[in-house]
C-alpha cells in the first residue's frame, strides 16, 4: 500500500496548524447542509448522516470585547430593510440566480435595499463560510443559492451541525 501526500505532515484537511501562537484546525468542524446536499447523498448511497447539535449563533470573534458572540450581535441594523432581502430571494428562482454567476452579490441586493449593513452582514457570512476569502469576491449564483436553500429549509441564514458519529 502506498499513501501519498502533498504536504509536510499527514493528515490533510484533518489535522491543525500553529500560527502565531494559535492553533487553529484545517478541516471542517462543522457541515453546512439543511438537509437537501450532503445528507441526501448519504440517503441516495443507502447510508444516513445524523445531524448532532446544530450551530444557530454563527459565533463569531469580537475584537473590541475579546469575547466571542453571535453574528446577530454584529447587525444592528433595520430588520424590515433584511426581512425584504430575504423575501425577495426566496421569491427569486434558482435558475435566475444562476444567471448572476459572474456579478457581485452587493449588486444583487441593492436592487432589493440601499441599507448598507444588509449587504455587510451578507458578505460577513459569505467569508465566515470560506466561500471566498475577499469581501469584494463573492459571486452572488454561489452566496445565494446557499442563503435561499437554508432559508427554504430551515427558516435561517445558514445552518450548520456537528455531525453525529
Amino acid at each position: 500500500m502506498l499513501v501519498v501526500e502533498r504536504s509536510n505532515f499527514l493528515g490533510g484537511r484533518g489535522m491543525a496548524t500553529n500560527d502565531e501562537g494559535y492553533e487553529l484546525n484545517l478541516g471542517a468542524h462543522l457541515l453546512e447542509d439543511p438537509g437537501s446536499g450532503i445528507t441526501r447523498i448519504f440517503e441516495h448511497v443507502g447510508r444516513e448522516l445524523r445531524h448532532g447539535p446544530s450551530n444557530t449563533e454563527m459565533p463569531i470573534w469580537d475584537h473590541e470585547t475579546d469575547s466571542w458572540g453571535s453574528i446577530r450581535d454584529r447587525y444592528s441594523g433595520d430588520k424590515d430593510e433584511l426581512k425584504k432581502v430575504i423575501q425577495a430571494l426566496i421569491a427569486t428562482p434558482y435558475d435566475e440566480l444562476e444567471r448572476w454567476d459572474d456579478r457581485p452579490m452587493r449588486e444583487w441586493i441593492s436592487q432589493h435595499t440601499e441599507h448598507r449593513g444588509v449587504t455587510d452582514l451578507f458578505e460577513f457570512i459569505a467569508v465566515m463560510e470560506c466561500m471566498t476569502e475577499n469581501w469584494w469576491d463573492h459571486s452572488a449564483s454561489d452566496n445565494l443559492f446557499n442563503r435561499k436553500m437554508h432559508y427554504e429549509e430551515k427558516r435561517t441564514a445558514a445552518y450548520s451541525f456537528w455531525p453525529e458519529g
